[in-house]
């Protein structure tokens, strides 16, 4: 009888030894997998690109503190107006608030500009200065929508999905840099077209951002994890303090609200040839072509402009694989102007565009550009042909970390990679008027 109750005594403690390790290794995983923000996640299995857009969605996780939440384009648009920027004027009001729509954001016309077509416009989107200046400046986290572009990265068979989030306002830091309208993104690249992923560039303060390789990055289940810097919003893969040298540092943490995007999607480009499942191009909406500003255009600090004229600028040139074309004005390459894409139809007139100087560029320095670019630099500002220009036609892709210099923008000059032809009259180094690229 005694050994049959040892017997069972010892059956019990067994039981309760397996049972509470059980809870213990329950616990470990709870604890490893951050079950409580992988509740319900889907499972793909598709080579579709939408489909592969949500399988690698992100996580946005704000600062706990941030004031200034983001929003979907369309909440911000009811609440904004459309103005045309005027040097040393007052700018023309172009539509009022509550007025912009689908019908009328990318068809305005001023000083020889349109709203919705070319390059970069000197349209832009201003919240008005009324009683609700502040709750639009808030944002609403529930109306928030990401934003997405899919892109082959540039000379490989990668593919990219980009996704962007949009806020209402850009936060002060150090008490100055805050401005109307925020776009932040992260660059999501594949390993083929299909595969997992190969890195994700961390978009921050244009041309801040950094690739990170997925040992670097936490995970929910596929979904990287994209900590938004509280006010800048800029992203970064980690919580805590990220020092900007003499800039004002960013800061991120843990504990505030959590925005799971793969639910959230919308698409508004797609430059790859493979179909996507249910959507064409017609489906883009008009706000996407909007060439101007997201926000107030100021002394100090402007507002940004939309995602389809950032695509593939300064950030991601840091990876070598988008184009970047920087205009100096001394010769040889020295004295940072200003810079571009190879994007077409840009027309830049230097008199009367803001960021740019007249009669100061000398030479260029061609970084990342696709064979048949073609960059024509005029004396005049309407680029006629009666005065000194000089044409640069690419010959073969460009992919240089230390670009292919022109020394100066006055004589005729061959390579391999370029052909650059002089028309000269009186000169036009220090000269330059105009900018176009095709």
């Amino acid at each position: 009888m005694r050994i049959g109750l040892i017997f069972l005594s010892l059956c019990a403690l067994l039981l309760s030894l397996v049972s509470c390790q059980k809870e213990s290794l329950n616990d470990l995983t709870t604890s490893k997998s951050d079950t409580e923000n992988q509740k319900a996640l889907p499972y793909y299995n598709s080579c579709d690109p939408l489909e592969l857009a949500k399988k690698y969605a992100p996580e946005f996780r704000l600062h706990p503190d941030e004031q200034y939440k983001p929003s979907s384009a369309e909440w911000f648009l009811d609440r904004a107006h459309m103005r045309f920027d005027r040097l040393n004027a007052s700018d023309y009001q172009i539509l009022n608030v509550g007025t912009i729509s689908e019908s009328n954001i990318h068809n305005r016309y001023k000083n020889g500009q349109f709203s919705g077509a070319g390059y970069r416009s000197d349209f832009f989107l201003q919240i008005p200065n009324n009683s609700n200046e502040h709750n639009t400046r808030k944002g609403n986290i529930y109306t928030t929508k990401i934003y997405v572009n899919f892109r082959n990265a540039l000379f490989s068979n990668d593919l990219e999905i980009q996704y962007w989030i949009f806020y209402p306002y850009n936060g002060p830091m150090w008490g100055f840099g805050e401005h109307e309208g925020d776009w932040e993104h992260i660059t999501v690249r594949l390993n083929g077209q299909c595969g997992s992923i190969k890195k994700i560039y961390y978009a921050a303060h244009g041309s801040e951002g950094k690739w990170y390789y997925p040992y670097q990055i936490q995970f929910v289940g596929n979904h990287p994890v994209v900590y938004s810097a509280i006010n800048s919003h800029a992203s970064y893969p980690y919580t805590g303090k990220t020092h900007r040298n003499n800039l004002p540092d960013d800061h991120t943490a843990s504990g505030g609200p959590i925005i799971q995007s793969w639910s959230k999607l919308e698409i508004i480009r797609s430059d790859i040839s493979t179909p996507i499942a249910g959507w064409n191009s017609s489906q883009i909406k008009n706000w996407v072509k909007f060439t101007g500003r997201w926000g107030e255009i100021g002394i100090i600090s402007s507002g940004p402009f939309g995602p389809t004229v950032k695509n593939g600028l300064v950030s991601d040139t840091y990876d070598h694989q988008r184009l970047g074309i920087a205009f100096y004005d001394e010769n040889n390459g020295y004295d940072f102007h200003n810079s571009t894409t190879d994007a077409p139809n840009q027309n830049i007139n230097l008199k009367s565009r803001r960021g740019w100087k007249n009669d100061d560029i000398r030479s260029v320095r061609i970084f990342n550009a696709k064979n048949g670019t073609i960059i024509r630099l005029y004396d005049s500002p309407s680029g006629s042909t009666n005065d000194d220009y000089t044409i640069v036609q690419v010959k073969q892709n460009i992919l240089s970390t230390s670009g292919i210099l022109i020394p100066t923008v006055e004589h005729d000059f061959e390579n391999s990679y370029i052909k650059v032809d002089h028309y000269h009259d009186n000169g036009l180094n220090g000269k330059v008027s105009r900018i176009e690229i095709d």
